[in-house]
C-alpha cells in the first residue's frame, strides 16, 4: 500500500478547527476535497482486499456517500457545540449485515491531528445480546487470536484496551483486549 496521507491533510484539519464556519470551508473546499476526502476514499478502495483477507464479511466501501468514509458534516441538532465540521477524517469497515443491524463487528480508522488510530471490535458486546456472528469476531480476537494479530501485522504496534470494567473478563461473554493505536500526527 502506498502512502495515502500527507501532512497537508492534518494542515486542513488543524486549520478547520480554527476556522470552523461555513464561509471559510467553502473557500477551502477544494483542499478539503482534494487533500482528504480523495486519499481517505482511495485507501478505502485499496484496503478492501487487504480487509477482505481479515475476513471476508468486512467491507471497505469507497462510495464517498454512504460508503466507508464519515461525511464531514457535524449534526449539531442537538448538541450545545453548534461547529458544522468535524475536525477529523475518519472510516468505518463494517460487517456486512450492518446495513441490516447495527450490533456487528467493526473496524475503524481516526486520522486528526494529534490524535491517529485504529480501532476494532464490537463495543456493545457485553450488553446481554447473544449474537452468533458476533461470537467468531470477538474468539478471533481474544487471546491473540487470527483476526487480532493480522490487525496488528497491518498497523504495526498497538496498546490494547478492554470494555468497561463492569463487563466480564472471562467465561463466553468476555470483553478481550482488542489492539488500539494511537500516533501523534
Amino acid at each position: 500500500m502506498s502512502n495515502y496521507f500527507e501532512p497537508a491533510l492534518f494542515d486542513f484539519l488543524r486549520d478547520l478547527k480554527q476556522n470552523n464556519n461555513r464561509e471559510w470551508f467553502q473557500k477551502n473546499k477544494h483542499i478539503y476535497e482534494s487533500k482528504v476526502k480523495q486519499p481517505l476514499l482511495e485507501f478505502i478502495a485499496d484496503f478492501a482486499p487487504h480487509l477482505h483477507k481479515i475476513h471476508p464479511r468486512f467491507v471497505a466501501d469507497p462510495r464517498p456517500v454512504g460508503g466507508s468514509m464519515f461525511r464531514i458534516y457535524r449534526d449539531v441538532r442537538f448538541s450545545e457545540d453548534k461547529s458544522p465540521y468535524k475536525t477529523q477524517a475518519s472510516a468505518h469497515f463494517k460487517h456486512h449485515k450492518a446495513s441490516k443491524d447495527v450490533h456487528v463487528p467493526g473496524f475503524y480508522l481516526h486520522l486528526e491531528p494529534g490524535q491517529c488510530f485504529t480501532a476494532a471490535g464490537v463495543p456493545w458486546c457485553c450488553s446481554g445480546s447473544s449474537s452468533n456472528d458476533t461470537l467468531p469476531f470477538r474468539a478471533g480476537f481474544g487471546g491473540g487470536g487470527t483476526l487480532m494479530m493480522t490487525v496488528v501485522r497491518l498497523f504495526g504496534s498497538t496498546t490494547f484496551s478492554t470494555g468497561r470494567r463492569s463487563w466480564p473478563s472471562s467465561g463466553p461473554n468476555a470483553c478481550r483486549a482488542s489492539p488500539r493505536r494511537r500516533q501523534s500526527a
